[in-house]
C-alpha cells in the first residue's frame, strides 16, 4: 500500500504529512484499485481543461480534483473519516455536471466498480438487423452480424467509436427454420434476443440466442391473424448494407467435429 500512497502523492505533487495521510486512509477505505481509478479520472479531467473551485475563482489543482472525486463517491461514513471538515454531502460543481460524459472516463469509472461486481441475475441483449454472413450446420446455425451508425442518444451520453461491434450468432436449428424463408428478401431483419458472452479470442459478442425471429415473420404471423401494428425493426433507420442479401453456406453435411 505506501508504494500505492507515494505514487498518487507524487503525482499530485502533494508532500504535506495532511494530504498524504489522507490519501493512506482513502487506500484503507475503499483499495488501492479504486483510489488508482480516481486518480486517473482526475488526471483526465485536469487534460480536458481541469476544474474550477465551486465560486469559479481558480481552478483546482490535480490533488484538489483528485480529493474532490474522492468526497464525492464515498459514504457518509467514509467521507466524516477522511474528511471531517466535508462530512456533509459536497456541492455538485456546476462545470463538472454540465461537461458532456467522455468516452474516455469509461475506463476509469469501470475500475472504481471492480471490487463490487457479482452476478446478475439475467443479462439479456437484443441484437436487430441484417446478417452479413449465415453457414448452416446440423444443430446449429452460425450468423454474424454488425453495429451500424448509433440512434439518436440521449443528452449527455458519449458518442460511442466509429469502429462497429461484431456480433457472432448461434441459433439451434429449429428456432432458425422459422426464420430461414425469410432470409432472402433485402427488406427483411433478423430479431434475435440471447445471452452475450464477450468472446476475447475473437474480439466480438458472442450471442446464443434463446428467442429468434425476423420482422417478414412477425408481418405474415399479423396477416395471418389479422392483428394490426407496428414492428420491432422495421422502424430502424436506414443503411447501406439494407439491399445486401446474406451469403447462405450449408455445412449441414459437414462432420461436427471440428475443434
Amino acid at each position: 500500500m505506501n508504494e500505492t500512497v507515494t505514487k498518487i502523492a507524487q503525482t499530485l505533487q502533494e508532500t504535506e504529512d495532511k494530504p498524504i495521510h489522507q490519501i493512506h486512509q482513502i487506500c484503507e477505505l475503499i483499495g488501492e484499485e479504486e483510489t488508482l481509478a480516481y486518480l486517473e479520472k482526475a488526471l483526465l479531467i485536469e487534460n480536458d481543461g481541469g476544474l474550477k473551485t465551486e465560486k469559479g475563482d481558480r481552478k483546482r489543482s490535480l490533488g484538489g480534483v483528485f480529493f474532490y472525486l474522492v468526497r464525492g463517491g464515498m459514504t457518509w461514513s467514509q467521507r466524516r473519516r477522511v474528511f471531517p471538515y466535508f462530512s456533509t454531502e459536497p456541492k455538485v460543481n456546476n462545470k463538472l455536471a454540465a461537461s458532456p460524459y467522455k468516452w474516455s472516463w469509461r475506463v476509469a469509472d469501470f475500475k472504481r466498480f471492480k471490487r463490487y461486481q457479482r452476478g446478475a441475475g439475467l443479462v439479456e441483449i437484443k441484437v436487430v438487423g441484417k446478417p452479413l454472413k449465415v453457414i448452416e450446420k446440423t444443430q446449429v446455425t452460425v450468423v454474424t452480424m454488425r453495429s451500424g451508425e448509433p440512434p439518436s442518444l440521449p443528452k449527455g451520453l458519449p458518442a460511442p467509436p466509429a469502429t462497429p461491434t461484431v456480433f457472432l450468432i448461434l441459433i439451434a436449428a429449429k428456432q432458425w427454420r422459422k426464420v430461414k424463408p425469410y432470409i432472402g428478401d433485402p427488406t427483411n431483419k433478423l430479431i434475435v434476443r440471447g445471452w452475450p458472452v464477450y468472446d476475447k479470442k475473437l474480439g466480438t459478442i458472442t450471442v446464443l440466442a434463446q428467442s429468434t425471429t425476423s420482422t417478414l415473420r412477425e408481418r405474415a404471423k399479423q396477416a395471418d391473424t389479422g392483428e394490426t401494428g407496428p414492428i420491432e425493426g422495421e422502424d430502424m433507420p436506414p443503411s447501406v448494407e439494407d439491399e445486401l442479401v446474406p451469403e447462405v453456406v450449408d455445412d449441414t453435411e459437414i462432420p461436427q467435429n471440428q475443434s
